[in-house]
């Protein structure tokens, strides 16, 4: 995770596509965090985009919940594919997310994600920073997605 951390704060590009060894259908450092939702956090939390549909593959139908789970904090609006929809409804545990595209978000979440959109991920990132900003900690508990963080990892 430090690594990672370190590789971001000199502006690693988390949705940059590395084809030399691998031809991806979604970025490359999300093949190697996927198993991993500390890591897959971590990424979604400094600039992702949550929206491309890469658990949609055949090879990635076991993880497929988990991964959607997570990625369903960091959406607005939820479209899911007929792929990803097919594999979501054969998991009888994971049925829920089917029907979720046609449940609009929280109020809460959707403020959540215009509030982020509009600051700099490297602030959201920076405890410094948001210790300064004027927002009560709850809140920026709340915005840097501390209240997921899983084991202090993030």
């Amino acid at each position: 995770y430090e690594l990672v951390k370190l590789l971001l704060s000199y502006g690693a590009e988390v949705n940059c596509y590395f084809r030399v060894i691998s031809n991806t259908v979604f970025p490359t450092a999300l093949q190697y965090c996927l198993r991993d939702q500390a890591m897959l956090r971590l990424l979604l939390n400094n600039g992702y985009q949550a929206h491309k549909h890469f658990v949609s593959v055949s090879w990635l139908a076991h993880l497929a919940g988990s991964v959607v789970r997570i990625l369903l904090d960091y959406v607005s609006h939820i479209s899911i594919c007929f792929n990803l929809k097919r594999i979501l409804e054969r998991t009888p545990h994971l049925i829920h997310f089917a029907s979720a595209p046609g449940e609009p978000r929280s109020l809460q979440h959707l403020c959540r994600l215009v509030i982020r959109g509009r600051m700099d991920i490297r602030m959201l990132n920076d405890p410094e920073a948001m210790a300064a900003v004027p927002f009560p900690p709850r809140l920026i508990n709340y915005l840097t997605y501390s209240e997921d963080d899983l084991n202090g990892r993030l």
